[in-house]
């Protein structure tokens, strides 16, 4: 009898256990049904997309039909200024990386703006890399170490066959050599990511989180954010509320943490939204 009670008390606390693991892996730090703070923004800027964290309280965003940097003041609420680079086009994903903003078109082609900020001695270089827009390019990221660029496909992972349908792939350029890497350094599988959901996880913006070093990828298409390793196993997935977050296509941290949404009106107000981390049950 004892020994049955032991063996029942040892196999109740496994399960125990393997649930809490379980929760633990598909656990954000951060509560996106309750954001610390919604920022509007005017009705002209209705397509924002790549976001980028420029320093304290400001953020720099780019929108897919304007070629400008825009400038946003967190704490005044407001854009408050605009730094043109080019003519209109397809523009989704921006960095800036000191005194220079990078941005990436939907085709794969990269701008490198130095001084963009100040017009008289702004310099622009184009570099067009392998990927076209039937990868689509969406995201931009930056790695600090090494200096390098990663870009995420909103479709076909690969450029130089046509496979892969169930998976999306992150590449890197190496901001030396100007240089965009053979294959994708990270791929990951899309099955689990469009469990419980209407659309098909496509992503749509990627940051770096500067503690876990992990990566974030945006999915607007099915309302979905994930949490992926450098090798490209997910830890974490959740559900984005389509009435707070409308078309999510931006993403970026600050220095400790925090969390910077950005949402297309899709006929409705633009937004950034703001979520710091909370503790995980």
């Amino acid at each position: 009898m004892r020994s049955l009670k032991c063996f029942l008390y040892i196999f109740v606390l496994l399960i125990l256990g393997c649930n809490t693991e379980k929760k633990k892996k598909n656990s954000f730090s951060y509560n996106f049904d309750k954001p610390n703070a919604v920022f509007e923004l005017p009705d002209s800027l209705d397509e924002i997309s790549g976001l980028s964290y420029l320093s304290k309280n400001k953020l720099a965003f780019v929108c897919d039909d304007l070629g400008s940097v825009y400038i946003f003041d967190i704490a005044k609420k407001a854009v408050v200024k605009s730094h043109f680079f080019a003519k209109s086009q397809d523009y989704e994903g921006v960095e800036i990386i000191e005194n220079t903003a990078w941005i990436t078109r939907s085709n794969g082609t990269l701008y490198e703006v130095l001084n963009y900020d100040k017009p008289r001695k702004k310099i622009i270089a184009r570099y067009n890399t392998q990927l076209s827009s039937k990868n689509n390019v969406e995201g931009l990221s930056y790695l600090d170490a090494p200096k390098e660029l990663l870009l995420i496909c909103k479709d076909m992972p690969y450029y130089y066959k046509n496979k892969g349908k169930q998976e999306r792939a992150i590449y890197s350029f190496d901001i030396a050599s100007k240089t965009l890497s053979s294959k994708p350094i990270i791929t990951f599988k899309t099955k689990k990511l469009n469990k419980n959901t209407k659309g098909i996880f496509k992503p749509s913006a990627i940051a770096i989180h500067p503690k876990s070093n992990r990566i974030y990828v945006l999915s607007s298409a099915n309302h979905r954010i994930a949490e992926i390793d450098r090798q490209g196993k997910i830890i974490s997935v959740a559900h984005l509320k389509e009435k707070i977050y409308r078309q999510p296509e931006g993403i970026c941290f600050d220095n400790n943490g925090i969390m910077y949404i950005s949402s297309e009106g899709d006929g409705k107000t633009p937004k950034i939204i703001k979520l710091t981390e909370c503790a995980v049950n």
